[in-house]
This record gives structure tokens, C-alpha cells and sequence, in this order.
């Protein structure tokens, strides 16, 4: 076909749509049908009028039920290839949705963080995904249902008549190249189209989302500066298509005029030259129409075919973007260590150019609790990171519970693993659905047992739907404190072995962070943990402190050993207590 060429990413789309192979070969088959009847049809027309011109009424009536009775077949058939139509777009639609959302679950943490907007990553997952739904139903309800009629009609001319087929359609191939070469620019204007969209749209999300902010600069003006750039840019794309379109339009109308002129005067030449039959001639007509319509269409099935690409382009766009891969454990071989996390001349950057840090090296034994302090930038969210295999180490050794972490699946890896970080990741939903992240399978007994231990039942039985209460997107029905204590309880019923803590109290008044820390000291109860903090009175607790700036550890002991030595942490300590006094 003429759409199809090299890497077509809509061809691609009913490539990768295999559970939906068998349906559309059933429908394919059932337009076959149709249009064999339809051609027989115009065959029992064309005798219709022959039979009337020699005074054959008789078999002029029995040939008419016979069609009448072919049309109630076909009207059967046409309802089915719609049904089916239908239900092999809304599965394909909701494969490409589920396959989308399982790539947004899995995809990887530096991916994630440099190459996707939130406003531009909900119109290729939303906005686009229903504009490909719209034109895959144009193709698979009306396309695919021109091209098999004008195919049966083609091939029927030529059983007919081949010469008068030869001389009709000799100017096809002129067509069908004029309208190819018009439409090269439209495919480039639509995906414009399409990236420009999305860039407003995220625009748009990042002024909602900093509504308190762009207000508090005066940056309305800005924004709508930027939001108007992206939507005149998407503007000036939809013109140029539009005349584009204009162009193929009126060559469309020009040709069809030609096509329906020559097919008269060819018709008149063999008729007169007893080539054919007045009725032959009135069945090639009916035929070729249905030819002509593809012709016809032709302009207008590039175009469609031309934004689909576009939008599928999109679509893989995302779709082909690297994920996490929770491979099988590639070794049971333990290494010998007493550590439960050791860290050997560990070197890692977010870019080759830019190490945070190069061969750090620290332990963090069983059932101890480790804090690292130091300055922003200077590595310590980033040891985090790597434990959680969200990035990859350069060189150096990661060694978690006695093996290497690149020996560990991604699942196995992180059910040890809990997580609390300055700012608490909620999710839209109920303080009951909120808590059950942590473990799908605890009962509400659980539940209500670990709010209890994050300080946060109190709160909870305080509200007229307890459990069930809405806390709103991001948890903006909470204040700082409630969120981060659900948070902690949420980690509190995984129950895993070894905690991280992201600087959890940093953002909290004194009163919010009394009772947050009372909720950590439940949590952190016989477990593991590694504590990034700014703030002494969440590591005053602490067993061993590692001391960092500019990717090194300069300093390292017991918080007592630290403070005698008048260091970097007896500075630190100095700092937060004269913060502290009235």
C-alpha cells in the first residue's frame, strides 16, 4: 500500500495489536463479502438494463429480488464490520493505555527526571491517545472499507473489460503521485502541531501547580507570554496544514472531473465499437465508482495516515523510553561482610562530565543507624538513590545484605527497602488507600495500629469519614506534619528491614516535628537505617555519622567522638543549639 514505508509508526501500532490479528482478519473477511456481493450486484444491474433493452421484463424482475435480497445481506454484514470495527479500536486503544501507564510505573528515575513534562506527558497519554482512537476508527470503519470495494471493483472491471479498464485507469498513478507529493509536509506540521500542544500544556500544569508562586513574582505576564508562544506555534502548524489541505482539495475536484469525463468518452468509443454492452458499460460505471471514491479519498486517507504517524511517533515516543528491568537474580553467591550495606570507593555522577563523587566509601553494620550531614550537592540524596537502584554506580562496589546490589532484582531489592522523604509523596485518594501502599495486604486492624504508632489516629478518628476521608491530590487536605506522619505509617506497615530517611522533619514547625519524631522512633524501632538531616535533634540518636562535602567524606565516628573532635559535626551541633535558644 502506498502508506506503508520505512519505520511507519502507525503500521507499527497494528503490528505491535497481535491479540487483535484474529478480529481484524474477520473483518477484513466480512468487507470482503460485501464487496463481492456488491460487485455481483452491479453485474445484476448491468443485466437489468440489457435484458430491458431487448424487452425482457420477466428476468428483469427476478434479477430485481435477487438484488434486493443481496442488499439485505449487505446492510447484515455492514452492521457487523461496524460492531467489530468498534470493539478492535477500544482494545487497541486500552492496550496502548496499559502499556503506557506500565512503561510510567517502570520507567527509570534519570529518564524520568530529564527528558519528561508533566504537561506534554499528559497529552501524549490523553489528548493523543483519543485523537489516534478517532483516526484508527476512520480507518478501520470507513478506509479499510473504500480500499477492499475499490480493490473488488479494480479487479471486477478488468474481468469485465480489460481494455476499457486499461484506458480508464492509465491516469491513476498521476493522481495518486500528485496528491503523495502535496502531502510530504503535513506529517512534520502535525507532529509540530502535536509537540507544541503539549509544551503549553505543560506550561499550563507548572502555573497551576505554582499558582502561589508566579503570583507572588508577578509572572503572570510570562507565562502567558510562553503559554501564547507555544499556542501560535501550534496555530501557525494547523494553517499551513489547512492549506496544504486546500491544495490537495481542489486537485481532487479537477481530477474527479477528468476521471468522470474520460470515463464517458471511453464509454462512448467501445459501446460504438460493440465492445461492450450498454449494460457491461452501466456496470463498469457502478464499479469504478467505488474506485473513483478511493481516488477520491486518496488525498484524505494520506492525511489521515500522515497525523496517525504523527501521533504514533508521539506515542513510541514514550513508549520506547527505557525502563527499570526487574531481571532474575544473576548470582545467589554471598560475599563475606558483617555489613548490611558497604560501600567501597564508590564513583557516580547524573553525567559523564559531572561526578558527585568519586571512591566514597562508608558501612552501615545490622540494626545500626548512620547519619549523613553536609552541605546541598554533596552527595548524600545520591548514596540513597543508588541503594534504591533508581541510578547506577560507575565503578566501585555496592555490596547490600552480603551481595552485590547488581545481583539483585529490582522487586527483592526494595522489599527491604523503606522510604520517607522530605517532601511526602501522596497519593489522591483515602488516608485507608494511602496506608495499604505500603502493604496491599493488611488488614485494617494494621492500619489503624501503624497510624496509631505515627502519631496520626488521634487525627484520623477526628474526621467524619475516619479511614475513608478524602485528603485531596498530593495530600492538600493535610497539613506539613499530617502528611509526613502518614507517610511514616505507610512505611511502618511494609515493615522492611532497613529505613532511609530523606531529611523528613527539614519543612516542619517544632510542634509538627515533636510529634513527627515520635513517629520516627517507632519506625526506626530495631531496624536499620540511614538518616540524611540537617537538623540535630533527628540525629542526637544517631550510633555513626558520616560527614560530607563536595562528594567526600571528611569527617566520620560516633556523634561523641565527632563533638570531642571539634569538627565539621562539633560546628554543625554548635550552629542548630544556638539556633535553638531563645
Amino acid at each position: 500500500m502506498i502508506f506503508i514505508k520505512e519505520k511507519n509508526y502507525l503500521i507499527r501500532i497494528f503490528l505491535d495489536s497481535k491479540k487483535q490479528w484474529l478480529l481484524m482478519c474477520k473483518l477484513s473477511l466480512t468487507l470482503l463479502i460485501i464487496a463481492v456481493l456488491g460487485s455481483y450486484s452491479a453485474t445484476l444491474f448491468g443485466n437489468m438494463v440489457d435484458f430491458g433493452i431487448v424487452g425482457n421484463v420477466s428476468k428483469i424482475y427476478n434479477l430485481l429480488f435477487i438484488i434486493i435480497f443481496l442488499a439485505i445481506i449487505k446492510s447484515s454484514l455492514n452492521i457487523v464490520h461496524s460492531v467489530v470495527a468498534r470493539i478492535i479500536v477500544e482494545k487497541i486503544v486500552l492496550h496502548f493505555r496499559g502499556r503506557a501507564f506500565a512503561v510510567l510505573s517502570n520507567i527509570k528515575i534519570p529518564v524520568l527526571e530529564k527528558k519528561l513534562r508533566l504537561g506534554d506527558l499528559s497529552t501524549r497519554l490523553n489528548s493523543d491517545l483519543e485523537s489516534l482512537s478517532d483516526l484508527l476508527s476512520i480507518i478501520l470503519n470507513w478506509y479499510l472499507w473504500v480500499i477492499v470495494y475499490a480493490l473488488v471493483g479494480f479487479i471486477s472491471c478488468f474481468l469485465l473489460n480489460w481494455k476499457v479498464s486499461i484506458s480508464y485507469f492509465m491516469i491513476v498513478p498521476i493522481f495518486i503521485f500528485l496528491t503523495q507529493y502535496i502531502s510530504k509536509p503535513i506529517e512534520k506540521q502535525q507532529k509540530s502541531l502535536a509537540d507544541n500542544l503539549g509544551l503549553a500544556m505543560n506550561i499550563a500544569t507548572e502555573s497551576i501547580k505554582s499558582n502561589e508562586v508566579v503570583k507572588s513574582f508577578k509572572a503572570e505576564n510570562y507565562i502567558n507570554n510562553k503559554y501564547s508562544q507555544y499556542i501560535d506555534e501550534s496555530i501557525s502548524s494547523n494553517k499551513l496544514s489547512a492549506k496544504i489541505g486546500m491544495k490537495m482539495t481542489m486537485i481532487k475536484y479537477i481530477t474527479s472531473l477528468l476521471l468522470l469525463l474520460s470515463l464517458f468518452f471511453i464509454g462512448v468509443f467501445f459501446i460504438s465499437a460493440n465492445i461492450i454492452t450498454v449494460g457491461q458499460f452501466i456496470t463498469f460505471v457502478i464499479l469504478s465508482a467505488n474506485v473513483r471514491t478511493a481516488i477520491e479519498l486518496t488525498d484524505s486517507m494520506i492525511k489521515t495516515a500522515r497525523q496517525g504517524t504523527a501521533l504514533s511517533i508521539r506515542l513510541y515516543e514514550f513508549l520506547d523510553l527505557e525502563i527499570e528491568m526487574n531481571y532474575e537474580i544473576l548470582s545467589d553467591e554471598n560475599i563475606l561482610t558483617d555489613d548490611c550495606i558497604c560501600i567501597k570507593n564508590l564513583k557516580f555522577g547524573y553525567s559523564d562530565s559531572n561526578n558527585i563523587f568519586e571512591n566514597i566509601s562508608l558501612k552501615v553494620k545490622y540494626g545500626q543507624k548512620i547519619g549523613l550531614i553536609g552541605s546541598s550537592g554533596s552527595g548524600k540524596s545520591s548514596i540513597i538513590k543508588l541503594i534504591c537502584k533508581f541510578y547506577e554506580h560507575q565503578s566501585g562496589e555496592l555490596i547490600f545484605l552480603g551481595k552485590d546490589i547488581k545481583n539483585w532484582s529490582l522487586n527483592e531489592l526494595r522489599k527491604h527497602l523503606s522510604i520517607v522523604t522530605q517532601e511526602p509523596y501522596l497519593f489522591d485518594g483515602t488516608i485507608y488507600e494511602n496506608v495499604l501502599y505500603g502493604n496491599e495486604e493488611a488488614t485494617e486492624e494494621e492500619i489503624i495500629n501503624a497510624l496509631k504508632e505515627a502519631q496520626l489516629w488521634d487525627f484520623v478518628q477526628s474526621l467524619d469519614k475516619g479511614l475513608n476521608s478524602y485528603i485531596g491530590e498530593s495530600g492538600s487536605h493535610l497539613s506539613g506534619g499530617q502528611k509526613q506522619r502518614l507517610s511514616i505509617a505507610r512505611a511502618i506497615i511494609k515493615n522492611a528491614p532497613i529505613i532511609l530517611l530523606d531529611e523528613p522533619t527539614s519543612s516542619l514547625d517544632t510542634q509538627s516535628e515533636i510529634l513527627v519524631q515520635k513517629a520516627l522512633n517507632r519506625l526506626l524501632a530495631n531496624k536499620t537505617a540511614i538518616i540524611i538531616s540537617h537538623r540535630y535533634s533527628t540525629l542526637k540518636n544517631i550510633d555513626y555519622i558520616y560527614c560530607l562535602d563536595k562528594g567526600k567524606i571528611i569527617e566520620e565516628g560516633t556523634p561523641e567522638l565527632l563533638i570531642r573532635k571539634k569538627g565539621y559535626f562539633y560546628d554543625f551541633k554548635a550552629v542548630q543549639e544556638n539556633y535553638s535558644q531563645p
